[in-house]
C-alpha cells in the first residue's frame, strides 16, 4: 500500500503555508495543492522554492472562494457578488451557505468562462515555475460533472498527469449520488489520467484502512494552533492524527 498525503489549501494564508511548509518538512505530509487565486499565493510560491518541494505542488482550483483572476468571471454574477469576490465558502459543517449550488444547473452553467477562470489559474502556476503534479478543487467542485469535463480537457492541454478521483469511501446519500461517482471516476481512467484507488479524508481511511490495497490519497487541512500543527476540520494534534500512516509508504503525485 502507497499513501499519498495530500495539505490543501497551501497559499490560503500565512498561518496554512507555515503549517503545510512545516508538514511537509517532518514528513507528515508528502503533496499539497496550492491556490493560485488567494493572498499566501507568492508566499508559498517562495516557500515551495526554498525548501525544494516544487515537485509535490499540485494547483487547487478555485471557484468559490476569495476573488477570481479573470474579469469575466469577477463579472459573472452566478459565481461573484457585486464586489467580483466569489459567493463565499463551505462552513465547519461542510455545507456551502452562498450561492454555488446553481451553479450545477447545466442550463445556467457557463463552460467558457470556468475554463477561463481555470485555465488562468494553471498559468499563473506554472509563470512561477511550478510544473503541477495534479488538479483538486477547494470544496471538491471538479468532480462536479460538467466542471469535471473543463478540469479534463486542462489536464490534457497542460500535460497534468494526474487529477483528484471524487471521494470514493464516504456513505451516500443515495443510488444516484453513488453512480455520479462511479462514472466520474471511470471517465478520468478512460482518459488516461493517473489516479489514486481511493480518496477521503482521515476518518473515512481510518475507519476502512485493513481493507484498502493500492494507492491512498488521505485530504488534510493543516493549520497552525498555539505553535502546535492540527487540522481545520478534525480535533488533535496532526501527527497523531496520521499516525496510522506512519509507518506506510508515502509518496507524492509525482510519483504515481
Amino acid at each position: 500500500m502507497k499513501v499519498i498525503i495530500n495539505g490543501d489549501d497551501f497559499g490560503y494564508s500565512p498561518n496554512i503555508n507555515k503549517a503545510i511548509e512545516k508538514a511537509l518538512k517532518q514528513g507528515l505530509i508528502s503533496s499539497t495543492s496550492i491556490l493560485a487565486n488567494m493572498p499566501g499565493f507568492e508566499e508559498a510560491v517562495r516557500m515551495a522554492k526554498s525548501q525544494f518541494f516544487l515537485n509535490r505542488v499540485g494547483i487547487h482550483l478555485n471557484l468559490f472562494e476569495g476573488k477570481p483572476i479573470t474579469k469575466e468571471m469577477q463579472n459573472c454574477s452566478l459565481f461573484c457578488d457585486k464586489r467580483g469576490n466569489y459567493w463565499g465558502k463551505i462552513d465547519e459543517n461542510g455545507i456551502y451557505r452562498g450561492k454555488r449550488k446553481r451553479i450545477f444547473d447545466p442550463l445556467r452553467i457557463n463552460s467558457g468562462i470556468i475554463y477561463n477562470e481555470l485555465s488562468a489559474q494553471i498559468d499563473k502556476v506554472i509563470s512561477k515555475g511550478i510544473q503541477p503534479t495534479h488538479l483538486d478543487s477547494h470544496g471538491q467542485l471538479h468532480t462536479n460533472f460538467f466542471i469535471g469535463n473543463i478540469v479534463i480537457r486542462l489536464a490534457k492541454k497542460y500535460n497534468i498527469p494526474s487529477v483528484r478521483i471524487n471521494s470514493n469511501l464516504r456513505k451516500r446519500r443515495n443510488i444516484f449520488s453513488e453512480m455520479e461517482i462511479i462514472l466520474y471516476n471511470i471517465r478520468l481512467n478512460r482518459n488516461g489520467i493517473k489516479c489514486a484507488n481511493y480518496v477521503g479524508t482521515i476518518p473515512e481511511i481510518t475507519s476502512k484502512l485493513h481493507k484498502l490495497e493500492g494507492t491512498i490519497e488521505v485530504i488534510v487541512h493543516p493549520v497552525c494552533k498555539n505553535g502546535i500543527l492540527g487540522d481545520t476540520e478534525w480535533k488533535g494534534e496532526l501527527s497523531h492524527l496520521l499516525n496510522q500512516f506512519q509507518e506506510k509508504v508515502k509518496i507524492s503525485y509525482a510519483e504515481l
